[in-house]
């Protein structure tokens, strides 16, 4: 008998599914690949994996969907844990309840991330633009010579 932990894979790409099947079957039991929300709740109650990888945008059942179905119909020691999965853009994901402090230093820690970020692609466009008009005036277009004049101004010394 396998004694890995058995895994159950939610997605509305198949393709991804079953790439993402090879990838941790190595690894894990991966007990059910499925592409839809009900498929996926009945594969749930039937098969009792330890761990659902569940892709938030499911057809029929939304993945958030199948995890409240969980929560009503399986008992709560028997629910297993879930990975959600999204293409939506999300900087940060908290689960409710919590407590107010805490969403409040993380407001400050995206802000800051996000600051730095910006400040970080303001630089390098200002670096890229920089080093391909000095390349322009050289006549050429040569990738190490970009490099080269990158490096200097990161401030890396030439010996290096």
């Amino acid at each position: 008998m396998d004694e890995r932990h058995r895994v159950l894979i939610a997605d509305s790409y198949p393709d991804e599914a079953e790439q993402l099947k090879k990838e941790l079957s190595g690894k894990y039991n991966v007990i059910s690949v499925r592409d839809n929300g009900v498929d996926t709740l009945d594969d749930i109650i039937k098969l009792k994996p330890d761990l659902v990888v569940i892709d938030l945008m499911l057809s029929e059942i939304d993945g958030i969907g199948v995890i409240e179905k969980c929560r009503e119909l399986i008992e709560p020691d028997k629910i297993p844990a879930f990975i959600a999965l999204t293409m939506l853009k999300v900087d940060y994901c908290m689960m409710k309840p919590f407590q107010a402090g805490i969403l409040a230093e993380r407001i400050s820690q995206m802000i800051r991330i996000r600051s730095v970020n910006n400040d970080i692609q303001k630089n390098e466009k200002a670096l890229h633009g920089r080093s391909k008009r000095m390349c322009s005036m050289c006549g050429t277009n040569d990738v190490r010579m970009q490099i080269s004049f990158l490096v200097r101004n990161l401030g890396v010394p030439a010996h290096i």
